[in-house]
């Protein structure tokens, strides 16, 4: 979505066989400069324009026409919609396989539109760079773009991962749709999650109790773990307080 010189996109075409199932790649920048550069690119390693394509947009925008309609199957390339719609199907705004979020600084305000452009089952890959910001430096900014505080802790990086995780968790739960984390990592000044999209009603339901608040003891490097909710009966509920009033290790 956020194409720079294209190289990851160009990665992706070379090295990605077709027994995989690679049909088109979109390649997408706001600056025409770098359209520009990756059109160059595209040709210099000599590339399909049809396999390969070079876009400038708004990446919002660009993943808003690309929304998840509800398609029957497994794969974008489809016939017919769930309903019995007479509609003609535009395949050039089908959702997207895999979008790839990379951006400088935080990806917040690219996660609503990515929820929602990936097909049932789909990944989507997120990259954020702000790590200070989700590790304790700034609170204030944290919860603006995040909905979450971070702390300054020894496990402050696994705590950003979980922050992004989370966040894009209710952002998909707001379109009926939740993730499945497949695989996290955090790597000198960034992290990158790579999660699968999915669209259940009754599965939404179960996202409060994956959510939980952290509570650090102030004497010590204990912390302890208050869910949002928890599953009683198949029935979800507003747990009762588990964290202790005094850390058990310090007493503070």
């Amino acid at each position: 979505a956020l194409g720079a010189s294209g190289l990851r996109s160009i990665r992706y075409s070379k090295e990605i066989k077709d027994g995989c199932g690679i049909d088109k790649i979109i390649c997408n920048d706001l600056e025409v400069h770098a359209v520009e550069n990756i059109k160059k690119n595209i040709e210099h390693n000599k590339i399909s324009k049809d396999t390969l394509v070079a876009n400038q947009g708004d990446a919002v925008q660009v993943m808003m026409q690309h929304r998840y309609q509800n398609l029957k199957g497994q794969h974008t390339r489809v016939k017919e919609y769930l309903t019995e719609d007479v509609r003609v199907r535009d395949h050039e705004k089908d959702p997207f396989d895999v979008v790839d979020i990379d951006p400088y600084g935080s990806p917040s305000i690219f996660l609503d539109s990515a929820v929602q452009c990936v097909r049932d089952g789909g990944l989507l890959c997120v990259t954020a760079t702000d790590l200070a910001t989700m590790c304790g430096k700034n609170l204030e900014v944290c919860y603006s773009k995040y909905g979450s505080m971070s702390l300054k802790a020894k496990y402050g990086h696994e705590m950003a991962i979980r922050i992004v995780l989370a966040t894009l968790e209710r952002k998909a739960n707001v379109y009926g749709r939740f993730i499945v984390p497949i695989l996290s990592v955090q790597m000198d000044f960034y992290l990158r999650v790579f999660v699968r999209v999915y669209t259940s009603k009754a599965e939404i339901k179960k996202s409060a109790a994956k959510m939980g608040l952290v509570v650090q003891s102030t004497g010590c490097d204990s912390f302890y773990i208050q869910p949002l909710a928890k599953e009683v009966n198949n029935v979800h509920k507003c747990p009762s307080v588990d964290v202790p009033s005094v850390c058990p290790e310090t007493g503070e």
